[in-house]
């Protein structure tokens, strides 16, 4: 995962202004632990409307330096990206999601989409959905 200050970097590069809010998301999103939902952002920024929040998770998506990721009911999750190629366990349980570096494709999925189909995909996401095994244990 990337480092907070790598990110600051990553910004500053690009010519974006950092403001208050935005640093305090990117704090908050920094420190989850896995995919985070919007209100989790929220909470954890401080006095950062959720507007704001919103708003600032476009941005980081659009800059490409996180991502939406899909997987269950509960609103809107982001994480940050790393370059490294992921999919995710979501419990439907406690409704926590983690992120995995593991592809659960077989490249062979992508060859035969190509022939049969003459579709080229440039990537691909992933959402297993079961139970943590704290959730199995209770």
């Amino acid at each position: 995962m990337r480092s907070l200050n790598e990110i600051l970097e990553c910004i500053a590069r690009r010519g974006h202004r950092l403001t208050r809010p935005r640093r305090a998301v990117i704090e908050s999103l920094v420190a989850a632990e896995g995919p985070a939902c919007v209100r989790e952002l929220h909470a954890a920024a401080g006095a950062v409307d959720l507007v704001t929040v919103y708003r600032a998770m476009h941005w980081l998506v659009d800059l490409g330096l996180a991502r939406q990721v899909d997987g269950g009911p509960g609103g809107e999750r982001y994480e940050l990206l790393d370059g490294a190629h992921t999919h995710h366990l979501h419990c439907d349980a406690c409704g926590r999601m983690f992120t995995v570096p593991v592809c659960g494709v077989p490249s062979s999925v992508f060859t035969i989409l190509e022939r049969r189909y003459g579709f080229v995909v440039a990537d691909h996401r992933l959402v297993f959905h079961g139970s943590c095994v704290e959730c199995r244990q209770t």
